[in-house]
């Protein structure tokens, strides 16, 4: 269930997942999986067994850009974590352990691939990595003015399942110089919702 608290600012975090176990006739909020301002669900059968996991892809922040990702099953009332990502905005004013090797912002696509002959997707991230280095130490100067842009860069790898978790396939990472194409990598069974945040409920 997604929900959103319209009494709740920006800077609170103003939009839940909440996983609900339903009792008899009755829907319970179990857990909350996830918190952020703005969220978009990814709903997939990854390995074939007839249930569906779910992709929650969430940013937000307040004088700190985040993005997350998050892949969880649910079998019985075990939640389990398959894969996470976590990324940030520039305006994060050098914070960030990232800065050390230049890297201003990193922005997380996944997707997944058609089903193999065993019922299995291949997970498939992409990173944008907007590179710079900083120009200026002054805690008082603008985000915008503290770093100097120095291009985009796109890391694209391959993720297998294993023993219940989506790990790098090994020499699967290619770095380019233009965004790999993620509909074309998409099946389209995968279930997509539209962002939910800001004005929906």
């Amino acid at each position: 269930m997604f929900s959103r608290d319209g009494s709740k600012s920006h800077a609170e975090i103003y939009t839940h997942v909440w996983l609900l176990g339903l009792k008899g006739s009755r829907w319970s909020l179990l857990k909350n999986i996830g918190a952020w301002d703005i969220v978009k669900a990814q709903i997939v059968d990854v390995n074939g067994d007839g249930l569906d996991e779910v992709m929650l892809s969430g940013s937000g922040g307040n004088g700190l850009g985040y993005y997350e990702g998050v892949l969880y099953s649910l079998k019985g009332n075990r939640l389990d974590k398959l894969y996470h990502n976590v990324g940030h905005g520039n305006w994060v004013q050098g914070f960030h352990p990232d800065y050390k090797q230049n890297i201003l912002e990193r922005l997380y696509t996944v997707s997944f691939t058609s089903p193999d002959s065993a019922g299995i997707r291949a997970l498939v991230e992409q990173q944008d990595l907007l590179m710079g280095s900083r120009i200026s130490n002054d805690p008082e100067t603008a985000p915008t003015e503290q770093f100097e842009e120095k291009g985009m860069k796109y890391i694209t790898t391959r993720f297998h399942l294993q023993n219940g978790h989506y790990r790098p396939i090994p020499h699967s990472a290619s770095t380019t110089a233009k965004p790999v194409k993620m509909d074309t990598i998409i099946d389209a069974s995968v279930r997509i919702s539209v962002p939910l945040g800001n004005d929906d409920k």
